[in-house]
């Protein structure tokens, strides 16, 4: 678990995950053409995702956050991960300029899937890169506290991308349906388990 502190950043008792440094807060600027001081600080966006991690991920756990490392490409789930953390600051303008760079991005990302490229031009692999779909639902769930006709329909959009994309690539089946699962070199394959052999167990219990 998660050593708690105060932080510099905001002030207030958080966890110890970094996924901001400064590189990474330029970054977004520049692309988005933000102002610097508008912004929230490498201190305030590691507090605002940390937060999420103690107030939200306890209860909707769907981002394995011990995985996660500081990087540009996976900026848009950053983001919205610390658009939620800024939710339980009470810092309405940052959660509002964490939204408005993810959605900026993410629309990009969704155009790029519809043509079935990424920015580097290579061909799309036949799945999707999970991070999308959890941005995605971020933005939905934001949407769910929000009373804005305009964020409302975003949302549906959202939502409605969202359900394609599953069924697009499949994620809604189970993962041995689209890949091999693994096996232990070590154990002869005659030790493994068929499907045959497990319905004859149950039926002799």
């Amino acid at each position: 678990s998660n050593v708690l502190a105060i932080s510099s950043g905001t002030g207030l008792c958080v966890g110890d995950y970094s996924l901001f440094n400064e590189s990474i807060r330029q970054f977004i600027i520049h692309e988005n053409g933000l102002n610097d001081k508008s912004f929230p600080t490498v201190g305030q966006l590691n507090d605002y995702v940390n937060l999420y991690e103690l107030e939200f991920a306890r209860f909707f756990p769907f981002v394995h956050m011990p995985t996660l490392e500081p990087s540009t490409e996976l900026y848009p789930l950053f983001t919205s991960m610390a658009m939620i953390g800024a939710l339980y600051a009470f810092r309405s303008s940052h959660t509002k300029i964490l939204s408005s760079v993810t959605n900026a991005k993410l629309t990009k990302l969704l155009f790029q899937l519809q043509n079935g490229h990424f920015e580097d031009n290579r061909e799309l692999n036949p799945s999707i890169p999970t991070w999308i779909l959890q941005t995605m639902t971020f933005i939905i769930i934001l949407g769910i506290f929000n009373d804005s006709g305009k964020v409302i329909k975003e949302m549906n959009t959202y939502m409605m991308s969202l359900i394609d994309l599953v069924m697009k690539y499949h994620v809604n089946l189970p993962l041995e349906q689209s890949m091999q699962p693994p096996f232990d070199d070590n154990v002869p394959t005659t030790e493994y388990i068929t499907e045959e052999q497990m319905n004859i167990s149950l039926k002799n219990k």
